[in-house]
């Protein structure tokens, strides 16, 4: 428990820093200063936790784009507020309010989205892909699948010898005028 308490501020800023929640009600300060609170507080208890490695961070420094970001973080988020909801110490309850405030907002208004989408890939793990009815339709599904596949990657091999193809194409046409 420590240790998600620990993260906590680091989850908060890397949010803010990578726009995540960005416009929402998150201030900074009061954020580092509860999650203060509650570092001290644990630090108190004299735990012996002898695990530094991170438990959220590392995975949140690893996923690179928005919505890899965000289908992590909807799972994230709701575990600090669950988190939260387990803490019972007085003393430390105006700080939770504030922290599950500054998590809700964007917990409700974006990863609810990036939740549902998890929500059906999880669903695909139930196909009986070995059905031959589903597997006639996997096969019709299949190029459109490729044609996502070969636009991934924004420097793929294919557009750059398109562009390359293009501007030789250009300068013939110009040493030609």
């Amino acid at each position: 428990m420590r240790s998600s308490t620990v993260f906590l501020f680091h989850m908060l800023f890397a949010l803010y820093l990578n726009g995540q929640i960005s416009g929402y009600s998150v201030d900074i300060p009061e954020a580092r200063q509860n999650v203060q609170e509650l570092r001290d507080y644990y630090k108190s208890l004299h735990l012996d936790d002898k695990s530094d490695g991170s438990i959220f961070t590392s995975l949140l420094e690893s996923w690179k784009g928005e919505e890899e970001k965000k289908l992590l973080l909807s799972q994230v988020v709701p575990m600090y507020l669950k988190m939260f909801d387990s803490i019972e110490i007085p003393k430390l309850q105006k700080s939770i309010k504030n922290l599950k405030h500054m998590l809700s907002v964007p917990n409700e208004e974006v990863l609810k989205q990036s939740r549902e989408k998890l929500k059906l890939l999880m669903e695909l793990s139930d196909v009986k892909i070995t059905d031959t009815k589903i597997q006639q339709r996997a096969i019709r599904e299949l190029f459109p699948v490729l044609q996502a596949i070969s636009r991934l990657g924004k420097n793929n091999h294919y557009e750059e010898t398109r562009k390359r193809r293009q501007q030789l194409a250009r300068r013939r046409r110009g040493s030609q005028s």
